[in-house]
């Protein structure tokens, strides 16, 4: 699971460092707060280097507060 997570890293040019730092904010956060899954998903799009839409920012805080974050959570995407 981590070294394909971390091919992963590679391969889109993320910084491991950034990732850390946001699994540790994301540990701390309530999930059920529709504000905190909108900072999470936006902090993401903004390390991952990636657009996402209203649309899209709005279909992932709804799958967020129904069922979670996903183990891999690229998916989403």
């Amino acid at each position: 699971m981590m070294g394909k997570l971390f091919k992963y890293l590679n391969e889109e040019n993320i910084s491991k460092e950034d990732v850390f730092k946001l699994a540790q904010s994301v540990k701390g956060a309530d999930l059920n707060d529709e504000q905190n899954i909108r900072n999470l998903i936006r902090t993401v799009s903004q390390i991952a280097n990636k657009e996402v839409s209203e649309e899209l920012e709005n279909k992932l805080v709804e799958t967020i507060k129904k069922e979670g974050i996903p183990a891999d959570f690229t998916s989403l995407f």
